[in-house]
């Protein structure tokens, strides 16, 4: 299994792909994190 986080580059097609449906599921952790985004991804 690959995993393209958001500052990757793919440069195959298939990459591209998987990266778009991956990044949905990206939760950067900041300082001031996203409680809601979080809840929302576990839904």
């Amino acid at each position: 299994m690959r995993v393209y986080p958001p500052w990757d580059i793919p440069e195959s097609q298939q990459a591209k792909k998987t990266q778009a449906w991956q990044l949905i599921y990206f939760f950067e952790i900041k300082p001031a994190i996203d409680s809601a985004k979080i809840i929302q991804l576990f839904i």
